[in-house]
């Protein structure tokens, strides 16, 4: 996943190609426009910033994320158990499947659940439900939301024989962590409204 950008040239052309009939625009950072310029507007001159822009990004000192040790993720994942657990005041969350999870820069495989944390596990990284960097789970870990904002953020893969079902309750944990809602408390305002219904 993110392996490549979609530079603004490329997607410019194809627009026109798909809606010959409709002015394309495109817009550089800082520019604005009236509705009284679109039929003169030069998306030229915008896509011009954009490739300098990105010609500009080969002149950059890229700088590596250090790994993390594993004792500081084993940490981070204790914590987030630990506040995940009062938090929800759940049992529920303990029954939670475990997770396979592939560190791709110590090419190391854990598993990971409530009840016994994250443990180095002895299978192939083909076999993680999840694959990233050692870094960004430990971000994950370390915010209530991470798991919610690694999806968004496209920083993972899936290996081939894994189960991404395993990561989406994990996933749906921090969905409700970031919307101030607890685990135990949806169930219960969901039960009760079935209850209602069922009246």
């Amino acid at each position: 996943m993110n392996d490549s950008i979609n530079k603004i040239d490329s997607v410019f052309k194809e627009l026109k190609r798909i809606y010959s009939n409709m002015n394309i625009i495109v817009l550089a950072p800082g520019d604005t426009i009236e509705s009284s310029e679109l039929d003169m507007w030069n998306s030229e001159r915008a896509i011009e910033q954009y490739d300098l822009a990105y010609n500009d990004l080969n002149k950059r000192t890229l700088e590596e994320e250090k790994s993390i040790e594993v004792t500081s993720l084993k940490k981070s994942a204790a914590d987030y158990s630990q506040r995940s657990i009062k938090l929800h005041q759940s049992q529920r969350i303990k029954k939670f499947e475990k997770m396979l999870i592939g560190v791709y820069d110590t090419n190391t495989v854990y598993s990971f659940d409530f009840n016994t944390g994250l443990l180095e596990w002895n299978g192939g990284m083909e076999l993680a439900d999840i694959g990233l960097t050692s870094d960004v789970l430990k971000y994950t870990f370390d915010n209530n939301w991470g798991f919610d904002t690694l999806l968004v953020s496209g920083l993972f893969q899936k290996p081939s024989h894994g189960n991404f079902e395993n990561v989406k309750q994990y996933v749906f944990l921090a969905e409700l962590m970031n919307k101030g809602e607890r685990f135990g408390g949806y169930f219960q305002s969901f039960k009760r409204r079935l209850i209602q219904l069922l009246k």
